[in-house]
């Protein structure tokens, strides 16, 4: 590009030079003129040529850079979403291979069990207020409880979530979710709090998969104790 330049000022300058003598319709000064008339000419829309062949290649380095970025973002976002899944699969094994394999089930294994059950309640609702409820369905009463805090409370009734048909029911501040089966006319409640009133509650069938592991530990817990 610069040898171009070059090249049009060295003609420029050595016009004079070049052009010696008149033409029939102009005379040597005129054509000397207009030779470095057209030459700046050209010089200039080569310019402008080449400006707007930049400008573009900026847009399009940009346009690129953008697509990149967002490419690489949603590539973090890929690996992160897999990592996160993979995390809830190895404690989802971890819970199916810690339950007992024989009849033998002692307090310390069980308080085990339930734990681990919470920590993937608090993996998959991201929440650390949890309550497992166990509640027996002629009297409502409740058999057991498991919480993360002691202090906490879900805010219905036996009767309340009893009553209801749904496996998720949603308050303001609670998820209730229960099994799709009851054993043994016992049924199991996890209550999880919400961080706030708009949030949803992500791997609902999971949780209910969760709630189904839990009583069915509870049963079998009870079965044991006889």
């Amino acid at each position: 590009m610069y040898w171009i330049y070059l090249i049009i000022f060295i003609l420029a300058v050595l016009s004079p030079e070049l052009i010696r003598q008149d033409f029939p319709l102009i005379d040597e000064e005129r054509a000397e003129e207009l030779a470095i008339f057209f030459l700046g000419t050209a010089a200039f829309l080569i310019y402008l040529i080449k400006e707007k062949q930049l400008i573009w290649n900026i847009k399009e380095k940009q346009k690129i850079q953008k697509e990149a970025s967002i490419i690489s973002r949603n590539l973090t976002d890929s690996y992160s979403y897999i990592g996160e899944i993979n995390r809830k699969m190895d404690i989802l094994k971890n819970i199916a291979l810690g339950l007992p394999e024989s009849s033998v089930l002692t307090p310390e294994k069980e308080k085990e069990i339930y734990d681990s059950i919470l920590h993937a309640l608090y993996a998959f609702s991201k929440s650390k207020r949890i309550i497992i409820r166990f509640i027996d369905l002629s009297s409502h009463h409740t058999i057991k409880e498991v919480k993360s805090n002691k202090k906490i409370s879900c805010g219905s009734t036996n009767e309340e979530i009893v009553k209801r048909k749904e496996r998720l029911i949603e308050t303001d501040y609670y998820f209730l979710i229960k099994p799709p089966r009851d054993i043994n006319n016992t049924t199991v409640c996890i209550a999880i709090a919400k961080q706030n009133k708009q949030q949803k509650l992500e791997d609902p069938e999971i949780i209910e998969a969760l709630a189904s592991q839990a009583l069915f530990l509870f049963t079998f817990s009870q079965k044991a104790k006889r």
